[in-house]
């Protein structure tokens, strides 16, 4: 997560530092320290392939949110994940 957050703070050339809530905070003996997608599955099993690395999916998102149009259709009113 924190590796996401500081990409899109670079791609939004911002200064803003990043909370932690401990409440929030995986358990140190928890089942699993650390979660990763894997497409590999799904491109074995069908012809689909990812059209966006990481990067460049944050990048068209954060265009698009800085568009005055398009951020009047976010609900920014409600928790979004």
């Amino acid at each position: 997560m924190a590796d996401t957050l500081n990409l899109i703070k670079e791609i939004m050339k911002s200064d803003v530092s990043f909370v932690s809530d401990e409440q929030r905070l995986r358990p140190k003996d928890s089942e699993v320290f650390r979660l990763r997608g894997d497409n590999s599955l799904i491109t074995s099993l069908t012809e689909w392939q990812p059209e966006y690395d990481n990067e460049t999916g944050l990048r068209e998102t954060v265009e698009w949110f800085i568009k005055g149009d398009n951020l009047k259709k976010y609900k920014a009113g409600i928790y979004n994940l």
